[in-house]
This record gives C-alpha cells, structure tokens and sequence, in this order.
C-alpha cells in the first residue's frame, strides 16, 4: 500500500478517467460499456482469442486509513491461456477510483500490472471499490480487481457538499450540516467564513450537541445554477480546515421537470420523437400553460393539465438541423410568460441517463512493444 506521491511512470501506461462519484461507501455497480476514448474506439472484441487472463489476488485490503489520503495497490495479472490476450480498458464506478495499465498485450505465460487508485477523500467507514478489467478472451473476458478497508475521520462535515436543490428567485433557504469528529469534545472550531457573503450566511448552532454549522443561502433575481464555500479552522493537526462545497438552482415559480427534453434521433418511416416534461409551481399558485413555440419550426406540442400541474408533450415534426436547442412554453403568468426549455438530440449509444450526467472518457492502453525474437 502506499500514499501520496507514488508515480506510475515505472512502465508505459494510459490513466483511465472515469465517471463521477456519487459518494456511497459501497461497492460502486457496473458503469456499463466502455465509451469512446480520447484515442477512438475502444477495440471491439476480437473473435477466437484463446488468452485468459488471471490474478492471484484479486483483492487487496488496505486496512484503516484516515479520509483524505490516497490508497494506491498494483495488482499483477496473468495471461494463463494458449493464446496472445489483449486487455481492452479498465472501468470502475466512479472518478474517486483510476486504473493504469501496463500493456494492452500479453502472450501466452506473460504478465502485467494494473495500479488502481482510490481518493478517500469525502469518504467514511467501510468502503469498498472495484475495477473491470475487460479482455477479448472467450471464455474469460472480465476480471474484477476490488479495493476495500476502513476509512477514518477525524474532523469533517457529515457531508462533503450541501445541495440545496431548486431555489425560487427572492428567497432563502436554510439548512443545518453536522460536523463529525473522532474526538467531538476535544474538537475546537474558529474562524468560520463563506466565500461569497452576498447569498451565503454561516454561523455555528449553540448548545448542540454535535457541531454544526446553520447555512443559509439568499438566492438572487436571476437563475441559474450557484455555488460557494464556507470553510472553518479546527485544532486537528492533520485536518486543519474543513471545506463545505454548497450549491443551488435557482429559477422562477414555475418549475419544469426535467429541465432538458432528451429526444430520440428522428427516423423516417418511424413514429416521431417525443418527450414529456411536467410544471409546477413551487408555491402551489394557479397558473395555465398557453402552447409550444419552437422558433425553428421543427419541434411540435401540446400541454395539458394534470394534478395540480401541466404536462407538457414535445414532438419532433422534422429532423432538427442541430443537436440542441431551445424552445418556449408560453404561460398566462405575469412573472414567468415565457419558459425558456433546452432540448438535446441523443446518440441512439449514449443513454438518457448519460445525457443528465457527466460525460465518461475511457481509454484503451498502450500497445507493449513486439517481444525479441
């Protein structure tokens, strides 16, 4: 095991860059198919390879270690098949968690290391990881390398972000994190600031029996996604600041869900694309929604109420000629005439839920050079 510092430039690697985390101490679920790369396609898998890749230890223990450091192991894999075996990428579930690969190729007998990394950081308690080791081999194409132990925190917010979620424009919201300690007697906090004084307050909760911090966020008269800092000194040498990343979306009353209209690629001869989006009023006032409007003229719609709340039905009449835009839904409110809703044409290989999240970039390793003759 090791920590900070460690190099991976002891052989000829490519790092694999992942999705983000979502911060769960389990064991993170597949990510499903590699993406396309940096380099291009990731290679299909070849038929009638006869390689098989193996490891004698696939999982690796790394016991306690405080939150924050870096746990670094390099687990060594086998090419225990009659075949020359190519290793296709390595995926695990999340961005806390890289892979590098030392060749994409290994004969018959040959070996290679793979060095997973895992940032502790945010995390707590038992946790465990796993990477995917994709192969072309046809009885063995995947080997899964895990990554577990405990994780110790001496001082931090019970969370690393706070995510107020939607804001209406004009108001505030408030909310109270906790702040967890090893020690919670012996814990002495100070010097507690926000980075943005205009829609950020903090102010430490007196007489609480666990520290925590009262944040209250002022959203402004404009929308659109805001964040901030708010960080506070302690008297634990090894943590001596805490950081809370604290985020909103602000917008008016009327609240559209989802806030993008994801359709499918327009197909002739096919039933055309549509999309269902609903909104609501945050303050449960009255309000009707008056038609669709697409500038372009490629996107159709009605709207329509239901349960307190309108549905709002988009149609693609035509191919559009970009893959985003945006159209408007027109309401009888005085605050809020126009809805401003973007829209994305998908990939028919990337899913919706790809669309909403980050992007994820995966990368084939390097080819080893031909053995000597």
């Amino acid at each position: 095991m090791r920590f900070h510092g460690r190099r991976a430039g002891l052989w000829a690697a490519t790092l694999i860059a992942l999705a983000a985390c979502n911060g769960s101490t389990d064991a993170s679920p597949d990510a499903g198919p590699l993406a396309k790369g940096v380099a291009g396609d990731v290679p299909a898998k070849a038929p009638g390879s006869q390689g098989r890749i193996a490891c004698d230890a696939p999982e690796f223990e790394w016991g306690t270690v405080l939150a924050g450091q870096e746990v670094s192991h390099t687990f060594v894999v086998k090419n225990v098949g009659e075949g020359v075996l190519r290793i296709l990428g390595a995926r695990a579930g999340c961005s806390c968690t890289a892979a590098v690969v030392s060749a994409s190729e290994l004969p018959p007998g040959g070996e290679g290391r793979i060095e997973v990394k895992f940032n502790t950081k945010g995390r707590k308690g038992v946790t465990s990881k796993t990477v995917d080791v994709t192969t072309d081999s046809e009885t063995n194409p995947k080997l899964t390398l895990t990554v577990k132990g405990t994780i110790e925190v001496l001082a931090a917010f019970e969370n690393g972000y706070l995510d107020l979620g939607r804001v209406m424009m004009g108001t505030t919201k408030t909310q109270t994190v906790r702040i967890e300690a090893k020690d919670p007697v012996a814990l002495r906090l100070s010097d507690l600031k926000v980075s943005n004084p205009a829609i950020l307050k903090a102010e430490m909760v007196a007489g609480a029996a666990v520290p925590a911090v009262k944040v209250t966020f002022t959203a402004g008269d404009a929308p659109g996604n805001v964040s901030g800092n708010i960080t506070v000194a302690t008297n634990v040498p090894e943590v001596p600041a805490l950081t809370l990343q604290v985020r909103a979306s602000v917008g008016g009353d009327l609240d559209v869900r989802p806030s993008t209209a994801v359709l499918s690629p327009f197909e002739k001869g096919q039933p055309p694309p549509e999309f269902t989006m609903r909104v609501a009023s945050m303050s449960a006032r009255p309000f009707t929604l008056l038609k669709l409007e697409d500038p372009s003229g490629m996107l159709a719609g009605n709207v329509a109420p239901q349960g307190g709340g309108w549905l709002v039905r988009v149609i693609a009449r035509k191919a559009p000629k970009t893959s985003s835009g945006i159209f408007y839904v027109l309401t009888d409110r005085k605050d809020q005439p126009r809805l401003a809703i973007p829209y994305v044409v998908s990939d028919p290989a990337v899913s919706i839920a790809k669309m909403r999240g980050p992007a994820q970039r995966s990368v084939a390793p390097k080819a080893a050079p031909p053995p000597p003759r």
